[in-house]
């Protein structure tokens, strides 16, 4: 892998309180990322989810190396995302951990299974990838955490949750596509 550089002595960064103001105003969906089994199960809520490539179907997900999920996804070696739908703020919430509860408690309030990796899937979202972990890269202080995607579910019925300005919120389409 060729990693580009900045050129150096050019430029300081922006303090990281600039970059999260601005970083406030890019709308991100909501998903759970879980990993584990039984009470070493983990969970977090997060807004950095993306597609890598379709061939072969990859995901990245970036998690802080503080999360408790980290290290459960580095020694299982899988993941599933939940992506959170409109109803799900309560969920987005807990995962968070705004309400102080760790570790595998915040499974017990909604209902829960496992596609193809065992790793914790919501019934309930908009749609469920599970991933088998091909690749950690860490870079300050989170890990990019690469994933060939093994499984998916999808309710498209549902609108999706989306977290803006440090709240939630649900997309009202401009346009429909047309059939």
């Amino acid at each position: 892998m060729t990693l580009v550089r900045p050129l150096q002595g050019r430029s300081e960064p922006v303090s990281g309180e600039a970059f999260r103001a601005a970083m406030r105003n890019l709308a991100g969906g909501v998903s759970i990322i879980a990993s584990g089994r039984d009470e070493d199960r983990r969970g977090l809520t997060v807004t950095a989810v993306t597609a890598v490539t379709s061939t072969p179907p990859t995901l990245a997900v970036f998690v802080n190396q503080s999360a408790e999920a980290h290290d459960v996804i580095k020694a299982t070696g899988a993941f599933c995302v939940s992506v959170l739908a409109a109803g799900h703020v309560p969920e987005a919430t807990l995962f968070s951990g705004q309400n102080g509860l760790k570790g595998a408690i915040r499974f017990a309030p909604q209902d829960w299974d496992s596609l193809v990796t065992g790793s914790p899937a919501l019934t309930s979202a908009v749609a469920n990838i599970d991933c088998e972990l091909i690749e950690c890269i860490g870079l300050g202080s989170h890990t990019m955490f690469l994933g060939q995607v093994v499984a998916t579910r999808c309710d498209d019925g549902a609108p999706p949750l989306v977290y803006l300005r440090a709240a939630y919120h649900t997309p009202d389409p401009l346009s429909r596509p047309t059939e």
